[in-house]
């Protein structure tokens, strides 16, 4: 992921899973989180391991609406102190 330039570059390696009726029937869930694989191996000269907790959406008709809700979940830890200005 791009980055400011006083930061390192980040990298994530995460597993999904889309899961039909989840958590209840016409509503769909896609979740990802962060997995260990040899094919990435952790490089820390190039980039530093995002560590993704959990991430996803859960995806459903609003018919208040007459459209799709999605809600989106998300976890995560950058390895380190963010700079203040990104989290404004």
């Amino acid at each position: 992921m791009n980055v400011p330039f006083h930061m390192q570059p980040r990298e994530t390696v995460f597993m999904r899973k889309v899961m039909k009726d989840f958590p209840q029937a016409q509503s769909d869930t896609i979740v990802r989180k962060s997995v260990e694989h040899a094919r990435a191996p952790l490089n820390l000269g190039k980039a530093a391991r995002v560590d993704l907790r959990m991430s996803g959406m859960i995806i459903e008709e609003d018919h208040q609406i007459r459209g799709t809700k999605i809600s989106w979940i998300l976890s995560h830890d950058l390895f380190g102190s963010m700079p203040k200005s990104m989290l404004l």
